[in-house]
């Protein structure tokens, strides 16, 4: 990630709404609304989404719920906590994440 091209919600800060963009975008706060952005979108270890989220590649390393469809990837990581429909051509769940909800792999 270019962390010259990065927008971050720090812990602590709460937003809702609608957030779009071209920069990554890093999430150690609390979002709820919607996100639709051009690069990659990390939900950190600390993060909370209540949110539909488009991007490019989509990390979720805390607790997300909603919609979650990528053009390239989707990964959930060990700590995470997802309640998702996730949509992507690449698709990665690790051992150790929680995750309940429905995938669709494409290629489109």
């Amino acid at each position: 990630m270019d962390e010259n091209n990065e927008a971050i919600i720090i812990g602590g800060t709460v937003i809702e709404g609608k957030v779009s963009g071209d920069a990554n975008v890093r999430i150690e706060g609390t979002l709820r609304g919607s996100v639709d952005i051009k690069q990659t979108l990390v939900v950190a270890a600390k993060g909370c989404t209540e949110a539909d989220i488009k991007a490019s590649v989509v990390v979720i390393e805390g607790h997300h719920r909603g919609d979650v469809q990528a053009s390239d990837m989707i990964q959930i990581t060990p700590s995470a906590k997802a309640v998702a429909n996730l949509k992507a051509p690449a698709i990665a769940i690790e051992k150790g994440a929680k995750f309940c909800g429905n995938i669709e792999m494409s290629g489109e």
